[in-house]
């Protein structure tokens, strides 16, 4: 199996575990409740100011995501998300890239 493949198939795990109520409460139970993401949501950071964005789900399943949360992630991307996912790009650059996936 290819990086590709095993990045969608993780990717699609977050999902799921993230679209069950039960865990999306568990995972969010830190933040404030205007900080938490609504369902079918996932709160993102962005950039060094760590700009909130909250997104749809379903965009975690375009490539273009999945490779900058693969550059913004440790050595290991690990389906378990205990929290926001931040990203290591300007939040310039992650506006430009929202702009074409709403297209």
């Amino acid at each position: 199996m290819n990086l590709a493949n095993i990045l969608q198939e993780k990717t699609s795990t977050v999902i799921k575990k993230l679209s069950k109520s039960q865990c999306s409460k568990r995972s969010y139970t830190a933040l404030s409740k205007s900080q938490r993401p609504q369902k079918g949501y996932i709160n993102v950071y962005v950039g060094q100011e760590r700009k909130l964005y909250q997104l749809p789900l379903k965009y975690l399943l375009n490539p273009s995501l999945q490779q900058l949360i693969k550059k913004s992630e440790p050595d290991v991307f690990d389906a378990k998300i205990e929290g926001p996912i931040e990203l290591a790009c300007t939040s310039n650059t992650f506006d430009q890239l929202l702009k074409i996936f709403k297209k």
